[in-house]
């Protein structure tokens, strides 16, 4: 079943799963447009709202799985993933707030009880971040310490995306010290910073890849941007501050050959117009490495990450039990299988043991 069918991502990821040949059920509160689009892809629809939590209940238990695209995701996907446990239900969304992200991995214990997965953020933020993380931790085990950015590209940004924008500016970032979670400001300032992608400005990011990349990892220290152009009416934010702490000095794989590339799905596309995770991972005084990740159309991606997704639990009846992130339930290879997605490795120290994993 798919919660919020009606959305932008709903409806993509219910076009692209019935391309696929699965069949779900579209599931909102809109009843008039679920069954214009129920109609059009001759999908069986459910009407309810998330505040009617009994009838909530009764629908989450008729289905294996419930996909949550219903936004504002942080108000609702703790309340369905503990309806989707009562219901023996299997639970995936796309929320990528930190506070949604760290009461779902509470519910591990009872998930794995009960053998259900529970697999928040299959989205663009944090499963992109959060596979070229995995992967690169699986290269440096030893790493203290990581820094990430997140570069989206969007057609069209919701609402949501907005509002996110704007909590960050006001509220700050989160990010892991010592493995504490804390927020922090900038000190009204953003953040200039020499990507593969060009220069960009940045803000200290409220998303969930810092906590989905703890949850992975555990590593101590980790820091997330977002790339933005802030809106005019933000204008007193356009001062800048460089941190030489966020420099990539990772250079086009044709023209590197000490750097490792993947492809994934059909290979990338050329053009501009594309989404960009970008990583730096270091045991401080020794190693450190620098990943990119580069795909598509940010929605796109997410709609792609969460009918494989799907498909990866149906053929498998199951994946892990417990509350996951997307790389420790699906790989950090997953994201290759999508289309048009390139990840490129590449060693700051040429001369150590790291490049010959590579």
């Amino acid at each position: 079943m798919i919660y919020g069918a009606t959305g932008r991502s709903g409806e993509l990821i219910a076009r692209k799963a019935v391309a696929r040949g699965l069949r779900p059920i579209l599931a909102g509160r809109d009843a008039q447009v679920l069954y214009k689009l129920g109609e059009t892809l001759k999908l069986p629809c459910r009407v309810f709202e998330f505040g009617d939590w009994e009838r909530v209940r009764q629908e989450i238990s008729r289905v294996n799985l419930l996909v949550n695209a219903a936004g504002p995701l942080m108000q609702t996907s703790v309340l369905v993933a503990e309806s989707c446990l009562a219901g023996h239900t299997h639970y995936f969304d796309l929320t990528n707030q930190v506070p949604s992200l760290v009461a779902i991995y509470t519910l591990d214990a009872e998930a794995r009880e009960k053998g259900l997965t529970l697999l928040p953020g299959l989205a663009l933020s944090p499963a992109a971040s959060n596979c070229l993380i995995k992967h690169l931790h699986s290269l440096l085990p030893d790493a203290d310490d990581l820094h990430i950015v997140v570069e989206p590209f969007m057609h069209e940004h919701s609402p949501g995306a907005n509002l996110t924008i704007a909590e960050n500016i006001v509220q700050g970032g989160f990010r892991r010290r010592g493995g504490s979670l804390e927020r922090y400001r900038i000190g009204g300032e953003l953040i200039e910073a020499d990507l593969p992608s060009g220069p960009r400005r940045m803000l200290p990011s409220a998303l969930g890849d810092v906590e989905a990349a703890y949850r992975c990892t555990r590593l101590p220290n980790i820091t997330t941007y977002i790339v933005s152009e802030i809106p005019t009416v933000f204008g007193g934010w356009q001062r800048r501050a460089r941190v030489p702490a966020v420099r990539s000095t990772l250079v086009p794989a044709h023209a590197d050959t000490q750097s490792s590339v993947d492809h994934g799905g059909n290979g990338i596309h050329g053009g501009e117009h594309q989404s960009m995770v970008w990583a730096r991972m270091s045991q401080t005084g020794k190693k450190s490495l620098e990943g990119l990740l580069q795909f598509g159309e940010g929605h796109d991606f997410t709609a792609a990450a969460v009918v494989a997704g799907v498909s990866r639990l149906l053929e498998n009846r199951r994946l892990s039990a417990g509350a996951h992130t997307p790389a420790t339930a699906l790989g950090a290879d997953f994201v290759l299988e999508l289309p048009n997605v390139k990840r490129t490795i590449q060693p700051l120290e040429p001369e150590n043991d790291v490049r010959a994993r590579l």
